[in-house]
C-alpha cells in the first residue's frame, strides 16, 4: 500500500483566494526503483521534473504524480491453552506486531522551493518497530 504524493508550489502567485497552486510537471517525476534506501530517502523523485508557472498561471502537475513510499505490515498471534485441572485452565499467548520489523516512512516533502522538497522526513505517526508482547491468563 503507497499514499500518492502531489508536490505544491511554495509561493502562491495566484492573486485569488486559492491556498495552493501546483508547479508545471515537465516529465515524469519516478525515479528508477532499484536504488538504495538510503538513495530513495534523500531523494524519492526527480524535484527537476517540477518547474514554477509563471504569474498568475495554473501548472499543469496533476493532483497525484505517483505513489510514496509503500508499507508492509505483518502482525501474528499465538495461544496454547493448558489444561491444569478439570476447572483450571492456563493460556499462554505470544502477539507480535510488525514481526517482519520492516520500517514504514512518510510522504515525502511536497513543497516545492523547500530545501527538502523531495526528501523523505520523520517516519509517520503510530509506526514502531517490532513490540512483542507475552501473556499468561489463569482461568478457573
Amino acid at each position: 500500500m503507497a499514499w500518492p504524493f502531489s508536490p505544491l508550489k511554495n509561493t502562491i502567485v495566484l492573486f485569488n483566494e486559492a491556498r495552493t497552486q501546483r508547479p508545471n510537471l515537465v516529465r515524469d517525476p519516478n525515479l528508477s526503483g532499484d536504488r538504495s534506501r538510503a538513495e530513495r530517502i534523500q531523494q524519492f523523485f526527480d524535484i527537476t521534473a517540477f518547474q514554477a508557472p509563471g504569474d498568475g498561471v495554473l501548472g499543469n502537475a496533476a493532483r497525484t504524480n505517483g505513489p510514496g513510499p509503500g508499507f508492509f505490515g505483518l502482525d501474528f498471534s499465538i495461544h496454547k491453552l493448558f489444561q491444569l485441572t478439570e476447572r483450571l485452565g492456563l493460556t499462554f499467548r505470544t502477539d507480535v506486531v510488525n514481526f517482519p520489523n520492516v520500517p514504514a516512512f512518510a510522504a515525502p516533502n511536497q513543497s516545492r522551493g523547500h530545501g527538502s522538497f523531495g526528501q523523505i522526513g520523520a517516519p509517520p505517526d503510530g509506526s514502531t518497530g517490532r513490540e512483542i508482547q507475552i501473556s499468561l491468563r489463569l482461568a478457573w
